[in-house]
């Protein structure tokens, strides 16, 4: 498959997307090099390798179920997208760190407080201890 411009365009991955329909929620902010790049190897490569991996049974299920819906098998979808990072040299997409809660943003609030109104420098580590009672 190739992204351009924030939209799925159906592509013949090597004849594995022929009945799949095109995916619908994938969004890039903009065209990335690793959407035109060529990868040698094809569907026709013998695939002798294997993976193992260990994943929530609930989110497993999830995506199983996704797939399925579209014409996809899982070791098909994970061959997808360990071609997809091969063409990318990388992830394929963006990975955004999740918002903190309220918890974290009223620490981080303090902490910020605290550094306008108190503000110690230390020669060493054990200067700091010292200070601190510890």
């Amino acid at each position: 498959m190739r992204f351009r411009g924030g939209r799925a365009c159906p592509a013949n991955f090597g004849g594995l997307l022929d009945n799949a329909k095109p995916p619908s929620c994938i969004v890039l902010t903009s065209p990335t090099q690793c959407d035109t790049m060529p990868l040698k190897g094809g569907s026709d490569m013998a695939k002798t390798g294997s993976l193992n991996i260990r994943i929530d049974s609930d989110l497993k299920e999830r995506v199983h179920g996704i797939l399925e819906a579209s014409g996809l098998t899982a070791s098909v979808a994970i061959d997808m997208y360990y071609r997809q990072i091969a063409r990318c040299n990388g992830i394929p997409f963006r990975i955004i760190a999740p918002e903190p809660n309220e918890e974290s943003l009223e620490a981080i609030k303090e902490a910020e407080e605290i550094g306008k109104t108190q503000s110690y420098r230390f020669k060493n580590a054990e200067e700091m201890f010292e200070s601190l009672g510890i």
